[in-house]
């Protein structure tokens, strides 16, 4: 089975296209290993989907189908202000409502799709 792609991943998810920054964050053309980077990108172009969907495309869409990534199996956000923390949660918990509507389409396999159901 082929990995699910990452531009429709994260499009079926934001129901917007990625920007550049976001497929190399996630490590979609090469190594895929979870490192530490600074994100120095301005106010509202995506850093919180960049984050969430690289992590949840790397642990959930990919998983054991490539060889074994070495992501973290759990995403730890740690917000300043509850207003940030509400709006973060809302976003996320509606990118897994979207991924799991249109998991076949995108090519989430039966373990992703479990995953996902779990996460919400």
């Amino acid at each position: 089975m082929s990995l699910p792609d990452f531009d429709g991943f994260f499009l079926a998810a934001t129901g917007h296209d990625r920007f550049d920054y976001q497929r190399r964050l996630a490590g979609v053309d090469g190594d895929r290993t979870a490192e530490s980077l600074l994100i120095n990108i301005p106010t509202g172009l995506g850093k919180t989907a960049a984050v969430v969907l690289a992590w949840l495309w790397n642990s959930v869409a990919v998983g054991g189908q490539a060889q074994p990534t070495r992501w973290p199996r759990r995403l730890v956000y740690c917000l300043p202000m509850r207003t940030l923390v509400e709006q973060t949660r809302t976003e996320v918990e509606n990118w897994l409502k979207r991924l799991l509507a249109r998991a076949e389409e995108i090519g989430l396999g039966a373990d992703a799709q479990q995953e996902l159901r779990w996460l919400v």
